[in-house]
């Protein structure tokens, strides 16, 4: 809810969110990959964000079989693949009905994420 002052006496209102309020996002989602450069704060601070999103998240919006994987290093074999200081961190996202999409999380704002999404 929302306070507002409307000739000096102070309101309640309700905010209305875009769509519906019953679904969220991610109950589209089948796999969410998070490739990290540990370098950059930005995606750091982005990666804990969809971490707390995913802890607090009630069971009933997550798809049965939902992968969620955090990757530091970028490869299979961390000691075999090296990663650059300059190297993008991407955060990959595929949905139920086969669609795939990939941000680049230090050029793409959550802002801008979050309304592509919806």
């Amino acid at each position: 809810s929302t306070w507002r002052w409307t000739m000096g006496v102070k309101k309640n209102g309700q905010m209305v969110l875009k769509g519906s309020l019953k679904t969220h996002w991610i109950m589209y989602v089948t796999e969410m990959h998070l490739r990290i450069n540990p370098v950059d704060p930005k995606c750091l601070s982005f990666a804990q964000k969809m971490e707390n999103i995913l802890i607090k998240l009630e069971s009933k919006y997550v798809q049965p079989g939902f992968q969620f994987k955090r990757d530091y290093y970028g490869g299979k074999n961390p000691k075999t693949e090296v990663l650059r200081y300059n190297d993008p961190s991407i955060f990959y996202l595929k949905f139920v009905n086969g669609y795939e999409r990939y941000y680049h999380m230090s050029v793409a704002s959550w802002r801008t994420i979050l309304a592509d999404l919806q």
